[in-house]
């Protein structure tokens, strides 16, 4: 069975295009993501700039947002 994590990974892309505001979606991008176990998600950025901006509670309910709207958890 695929890792809940994997499948956002496959699809980041879609991820990223529900992300308001493109700022966000910017630093997005900086992203990589690494699979956790279950549903855990981690990302690790090249840039301290975009990884503080991600890690703000309002991006990071953001993300999640997009991440639920996509994929219903």
């Amino acid at each position: 069975m695929e890792h809940y994590s994997g499948e956002i990974a496959k699809h980041w892309p879609r991820v990223m295009e529900h992300v308001q505001p493109p700022s966000l979606r910017r630093s997005l991008s900086d992203a990589k993501i690494q699979e956790g176990a279950d549903s855990d998600i981690t990302l690790t950025f090249s840039s301290r700039f975009h990884m503080e901006k991600v890690n703000q509670v309002s991006s990071r309910s953001k993300i999640e947002k997009a991440i639920e709207h996509l994929f219903g958890k």
